[in-house]
């Protein structure tokens, strides 16, 4: 399972006319080749472009085209699965933590009022929780501060808490 970037998709026909998909992508390690069969491709068929960052799930293996052809071992990835990085995370992150001694705010009524900013539309769908962890002296503790503060945990949506309460003040 893997978090990337499509660089490239090229579709042709297989031998028996069904489609079959190459792509080129980079997970920030590197850059490998997949092959994304017709079946899959059915359900993937409108997210899969190029520029756009996906969730890609497969198989792995040594690609003997490209390894002979350059003279050591490239890989490929036989690709079973495809999704939307906001449909993985929504399905991935339960719960979000403020740390408060790490985001901008000074004290639990500066987060009460930055609370007060968000619109309430953001707290409409979804299931992922904002907790805060506040720390004393003596102790710690992770308040989850209630059912109605829900939201949809999209890429967007997190950005937006991170601009609010401070970029190295979540913990998902």
């Amino acid at each position: 399972s893997l978090v990337c970037l499509i660089n490239s998709v090229r579709q042709i026909k297989d031998r028996k006319g069904k489609p079959l998909t190459f792509i080129n992508f980079d997970d920030g390690t590197g850059v490998m080749d997949g092959v994304v069969a017709g079946e899959t491709l059915e359900d993937c068929h409108s997210i899969l472009k190029e520029g756009q960052i996906l969730v890609l799930k497969g198989a792995v293996e040594i690609d003997d085209f490209r390894s002979k052809d350059l003279g050591d071992a490239m890989y490929r990835m036989r690709v079973k699965e495809v999704h939307a990085l906001d449909s993985e995370l929504a399905r991935k992150v339960l719960k979000v933590v403020v740390n408060i001694e790490k985001s901008e705010l000074v004290s639990l009524d500066k987060f009460s009022e930055k609370l007060d900013e968000i619109d309430g539309s953001f707290w409409k769908e979804g299931v992922c929780q904002l907790h805060i962890r506040v720390l004393t002296d003596e102790s710690e503790a992770i308040i989850n501060i209630g059912e109605h503060f829900k939201f949809l945990p999209t890429l967007s949506n997190i950005n937006f808490l991170k601009e609010l309460f401070g970029n190295e003040s979540l913990e998902i």
